[in-house]
């Protein structure tokens, strides 16, 4: 915790390490402000190791370590990316954008947006030439800026005070092939103009 407290105090690894550790061992994975699994006393229905599976998480990494030429992480302002770098990434670049929630992102991220920033994103997702998807709490607000693009539904397992299932929304860019089994969740269909 302290690592994440002070990240500037420590070398990358050990920051990214930390936020590896924390996402796997805290309640519902938040790394700000959130209490460990199973509480300090360990006397919760989870233990602190209940998302922790060491071979799980090690074949997960070599996963992504086969990819590692083709991943490129940034530490920038995701607008200033998308506007200005996305004309230097090859043809096959992907985008998947999952920006910090509406409701309460405040109280789940160290960075979160303001109000006016999720339309500012809006605007600079919708200009990129790359295929997307998108993913954000399932909010009216993020329903609005997205109406041109199609949105689906799909439910995920949170934990951070009980035991519930929310619901959450994606987002797809124009052209993008939806898996079949998904395209049950589609809840918003943009409307074609005829001239």
């Amino acid at each position: 915790k302290e690592v994440i407290e002070a990240p500037i105090n420590y070398m990358d690894f050990d920051v990214g390490f930390a936020t590896f550790f924390l996402n796997r061992t805290n309640r519902s994975g938040i790394i700000k402000n959130a209490g460990v699994i199973g509480g300090k006393n360990q006397d919760g229905n989870y233990k602190v190791d209940c998302r922790f599976n060491k071979v799980d998480l090690i074949n997960r990494i070599k996963r992504v370590a086969k990819y590692k030429n083709r991943i490129h992480l940034t530490n920038q302002d995701a607008i200033d990316f998308m506007s200005k770098d996305e004309k230097r990434l090859p043809k096959e670049t992907f985008f998947c954008i999952d920006p910090p929630y509406v409701n309460k992102g405040s109280s789940l991220y160290t960075n979160f947006y303001e109000k006016g920033d999720h339309a500012k994103i809006a605007d600079a997702i919708m200009e990129l030439k790359h295929p997307w998807i998108l993913t954000y709490d399932n909010a009216d607000e993020i329903k609005k800026l997205y109406m041109a693009r199609r949105q689906f539904e799909f439910h995920l397992n949170y934990s951070v005070n009980t035991k519930r299932v929310g619901t959450e929304m994606l987002v797809a860019s124009k052209g993008l092939q939806i898996p079949n089994d998904f395209k049950d969740n589609q809840t918003y269909q943009p409307q074609l103009k005829v001239a």
